[in-house]
């Protein structure tokens, strides 16, 4: 950038933004150095060479350009205070000790400020900018008090408050993506996408869907479900749901097996239930292929079919939603289908007619390789041994079982069911390198009977690097709090070392010691 056209960051009275932005431009210039350390002016007495004397006049013309930028940077009354000051060093040091926070007002509000970010929630009629907003504030200013602040501990922050109407998406990301490599802004656009949604579904709660020339639509409600209507498919259309958490069916005849015992409801927009009287596998045959659908709820009073996206995309499907047109593809075998979004913004699935009699072997849905096909009876017969399963194979003691070769793989879900504890590791995973670099501690109590002087707790303390440990009577809870900072003020002043880190079970008054001591005075 040209010397015309560099822009100067005034100062406007805030100091720790001002300084961060003038050291940038400074360290782009190339001349950070003059601040720190500054000009070396030579010794009284001493000589030097003419190389010596060429570099230190070259240094002081270029300090005169640092002390330029400061004063283009300044109003006139701050200018006054600092003209006095021979270097950029000076100046810049002035500037300092004049406007920026001591450390103990530092600590002060961030003590404030990280009692705010604990309880930060998100409200009930508040929208995602609107809390991304409050949360960043507070972040950012927490960053300029010197805290460290990263986009994982934001991004967890928000996962952890968001009202109950998102908790279906929160699951989903941390299912499916890797919170520590996400970004807030990744976060926030794709919160915003679901808050969208939210608010076009309860637009449309309302809306007539019609049963005609191939659409049999009827009312959505508030979890994705349909409301009474006259059902004219048989069964053959569907309609892809993500705010469904199930598969639903209302007609019986379409389940391939179904579960007669297994019961529940699922709530309508009207906050009316429908009972759900079984779950089940059943087929579809969408552009000549059979396929599968596991899990389907079957619920009578249904009039329309739904599929749930959540469901279908912990199959390992992936939903491309562009141009009013919905298309669904497989990892492996690309584009399985694609729906194109109806006049009243529904994505309806029709299915083949001959779907409801053909019934090839299929596999889960969207599989269809002999491995997957193993998994799949292995599953879908509770998990049964590879000699039982090749028993029924032999002697065709299962209608309809497919010739396929035995799964040899290890099934995770039978070994974890077969285990009956996780080892118990011989040492931890990290361990403290000094002294009340971590202190481990504990409540126990009430204990009957209690001691003599009523005594009914005791608060231990024990540091993790030398083992030594230190146990507090209480008679009640709530002095827990004024046990630590005696322990904390007698072990530091003993060792000359300060608590780096208190690690608890999560209780509440140690969550408290936390929150009140740690927050405030410790290094």
């Amino acid at each position: 950038m040209s010397e015309d056209k560099l822009k100067v960051p005034i100062f406007d009275g805030h100091y720790e933004h001002w300084s961060e932005m003038m050291e940038n431009l400074l360290r782009a210039k190339q001349v950070w150095n003059l601040i720190e350390p500054g000009i070396r002016e030579p010794t009284v007495g001493v000589a030097q060479s003419e190389a010596e004397k060429k570099k230190l006049e070259e240094l002081r013309q270029k300090d005169l350009q640092v002390k330029h930028y400061l004063y283009q940077a300044v109003d006139r009354v701050t200018f006054e205070q600092i003209l006095d000051r021979k270097t950029s060093k000076a100046v810049w040091e002035s500037m300092q000790k004049r406007f920026a926070r001591n450390e103990r007002v530092k600590k002060s509000i961030l003590q404030k400020l990280r009692r705010d970010f604990v309880i930060l929630e998100m409200k009930a009629n508040e929208t995602i900018p609107e809390y991304f907003g409050r949360v960043l504030t507070i972040s950012n200013q927490m960053r300029s008090n010197g805290e460290s602040m990263t986009d994982v501990k934001t991004v967890e922050k928000i996962l952890r408050t968001l009202t109950e109407k998102y908790m279906y998406v929160v699951v989903s990301i941390e299912e499916f993506k890797d919170i520590d490599q996400m970004f807030i802004e990744e976060l926030q656009s794709t919160l915003i996408v679901h808050e969208q949604k939210f608010k076009r579904g309860e637009k449309e709660e309302e809306q007539a869907l019609r049963a005609d020339a191939g659409e049999n639509f009827s009312p959505r409600g508030q979890a994705g479900l349909v409301t009474q209507t006259e059902n004219r498919n048989n069964g053959l259309l569907w309609f892809l749901d993500s705010g469904c958490s199930n598969h639903m069916c209302g007609n019986k005849e379409r389940f391939v097996d179904l579960d007669p015992a297994f019961s529940n409801t699922v709530k309508l927009g009207n906050n009316t239930r429908m009972a759900v009287e079984g779950k089940g596998n059943l087929k579809l045959m969408l552009n000549g292929t059979n396929y599968v659908i596991r899990d389907v709820y079957f619920v009578l009073e249904l009039k329309n079919n739904l599929l749930s996206i959540g469901q279908l995309q912990q199959k390992g499907l992936t939903f491309l939603f562009q141009s009013d047109i919905c298309k669904v593809f497989h990892p492996e075998k690309g584009l399985v289908f694609q729906s194109r979004m109806s006049t009243n913004r529904m994505y309806p699935v029709s299915e083949d007619a001959r779907g409801l009699t053909e019934h090839k072997a299929a596999d889960e849905c969207m599989y269809s390789s002999d491995d997957n096909i193993a998994k799949l009876w292995h599953e879908r017969l509770w998990h049964i041994s590879k000699t039982s399963m090749k028993t029924l194979q032999q002697k065709g003691m299962v209608r309809n079982l497919p010739d396929f070769p035995i799964d040899t793989s290890v099934c995770e879900d039978c070994m974890i069911g077969k285990q009956t504890k996780e080892a118990i590791p011989k040492s931890g995973l990290w361990r403290a390198g000094e002294i009340l670099e971590l202190v481990h501690s504990d409540i126990c109590g009430p204990i009957t009977p209690s001691s003599h002087t009523g005594k009914k707790y005791f608060l231990s303390f024990i540091d993790d690097y030398s083992r030594k440990g230190c146990v507090y009577l209480l008679t009640e809870k709530s002095q827990a709090l004024e046990s630590f900072r005696d322990f904390k003020n007698k072990v530091e002043t003993e060792t000359g070392k300060k608590v780096k880190a208190l690690r608890t079970d999560r209780g509440e008054n140690i969550s408290l010691m936390i929150l009140e001591s740690f927050a405030g005075n410790m290094e």
